[in-house]
């Protein structure tokens, strides 16, 4: 499901998205197989915050937590909100 500002819309494999700066969007993957996805940011720049926050596969025990998420997040202008 794709949330672009009030409308939620679903989206199926294939799909290419457009979330807008200043329009909250989000992505949630409501289906059973694994969620991949590509993503282009521009400027550059925001791609660090996935490099900061990422960890590699095997290395799941050296997670963020919430809070190192969320400070990391704020240096990039990045809100989360519940679903």
């Amino acid at each position: 499901m794709l949330t672009l500002g009030k409308r939620t819309v679903k989206v199926s494999a294939g799909a290419m998205l457009y979330g807008p700066r200043g329009i909250w969007h989000g992505v949630e993957n409501t289906g059973a197989q694994v969620l991949t996805w590509c993503a282009i940011f521009s400027p550059a720049g925001f791609e660090q915050f996935f490099r900061e926050v990422g960890v590699r596969p095997g290395d799941e025990g050296r997670l963020p937590t919430a809070e190192q998420v969320n400070a990391i997040a704020a240096k990039y202008g990045l809100e989360f909100r519940d679903g």
